[in-house]
């Protein structure tokens, strides 16, 4: 951990904890350097787990539900540990990777479009 997006000039723009196909796929460690100046210059973006659901619409947050029941009852847990991971502490850090890597699954899970997670994980 982590894996790191970067933009076109070649400067980090993402950290996710799981790999990232086409998105983050360089493996950097935690102690260095361009990951550690990235982290001390983003600003924390939080905001309460309720704020969070409420900006899907009742239809994404029944999609997210029946693919959380699809995953249980077929034995492949990620959505549901990667929801539960992000939204655990009453409150979602929106930068960190745990966060991120859920952003991503559901936009890969066709719950939500790339647009949509970005609008929904935005403070």
């Amino acid at each position: 951990m982590p894996y790191v997006q970067r933009d076109g000039s070649n400067n980090i723009i993402g950290l996710f904890a799981n790999l990232q196909p086409g998105r983050a796929e360089e493996f950097l460690a935690e102690d260095n350097a361009e990951v550690i100046a990235y982290q001390s210059a983003t600003t924390i973006r939080i905001v309460p787990t309720s704020v969070l659901i409420s900006r899907f619409t009742s239809n994404e947050y029944a999609d997210l539900l029946q693919k959380r029941v699809t995953a249980i009852t077929g034995g492949n847990v990620t959505l549901v540990k990667q929801w539960d991971t992000a939204v655990a502490r009453g409150t979602v850090n929106l930068n960190s990777p745990a966060t991120q890597t859920f952003k991503a699954a559901l936009v890969s899970a066709n719950v939500l479009t790339q647009n949509r997670a970005d609008a929904i994980f935005v403070v």
